[in-house]
């Protein structure tokens, strides 16, 4: 059983699977769609290659460049992840809270 920490992130990422992205998802009040799931791909990648959690300008740069998605802008991440795309993208990929967060 995978644990949380006390803001709802998933402490141990390796535990990770669609099944539990999209019951933290319905949480948080997200219905999954292809597109959802690009981004949550990305936003893995991104932390898998450099280690980090991009901040939004950081994300839509590596967006932009590395991946297929290179029409989003921040306001279709924002449609998708209403409470912010990093800060809510991250819980449901999986990943550590961003630091810059608050």
């Amino acid at each position: 059983m995978p644990s949380f920490s006390k803001d709802g992130y998933l402490i141990e990422e390796g535990l990770w699977t669609k099944s539990l992205a999209m019951k933290i998802a319905e949480q948080e009040a997200v219905t999954l769609t292809p597109l959802h799931w690009q981004i949550i791909q990305a936003l893995r990648q991104f932390y898998q290659q450099y280690a980090i959690m991009p901040t939004m300008r950081a994300f839509l740069k590596y967006l932009h460049q590395e991946s297929n998605l290179a029409s989003v802008d921040s306001a279709q991440l924002y449609a998708l992840f209403p409470k912010g795309p990093i800060v809510q993208g991250a819980k449901i990929a999986g990943l550590p809270k961003p630091k810059h967060c608050i």
